[in-house]
């Protein structure tokens, strides 16, 4: 199969050789989708670029390349686009963290309204909060930590 390699060319990022061509990563039928940070245009990007005639200071050109798939998936993308993907899964586990607490804490009642349900377990809430203080603190410290 075959795959569209994502690469990007940044405004005055030049070497000895020309324009300097970063890859960013692939789109392909088993992956459809993907999401790259590109990050701010550093102060000397924002300088004209030969092959982006009429673009506006600090756009980036984009490319696409169909290439083999074998052959792409072989490539490393640059460490923003892993960047990228890192900061979306530390986005969504925060996400779902704080949403699983807000509904965990929506069956919250105080001791005295309890009634004795002896097939019932009942979890305290300074618990809950207590474990999602230290699953955020360590996703802060390692977005990766979950994966090891």
């Amino acid at each position: 199969g075959f795959a569209g390699a994502i690469y990007i060319i940044r405004p005055g990022a030049v070497d000895s050789t020309g324009p300097i061509i970063q890859y960013m990563g692939f789109v392909a039928n088993q992956k459809p989708s993907a999401i790259f940070k590109l990050g701010r245009p550093k102060s000397q990007e924002n300088v004209a670029n030969p092959f982006a005639s009429g673009l506006l200071p600090g756009a980036v050109q984009i490319a696409i390349s169909v290439e083999p798939l074998d052959q792409v998936v072989q490539l490393t993308a640059d460490s923003s686009s892993e960047a990228a993907t890192r900061d979306v899964v530390s986005l969504v586990t925060s996400k779902l963290l704080a949403n699983f607490s807000e509904y965990a804490a929506s069956f919250a009642v105080a001791q005295s309204q309890m009634l004795p349900q002896p097939n019932e377990m009942f979890i305290p809430v300074s618990a809950l909060n207590r474990w999602m203080e230290k699953i955020e603190r360590r996703l802060a410290e390692d977005p990766d930590f979950f994966r090891k």
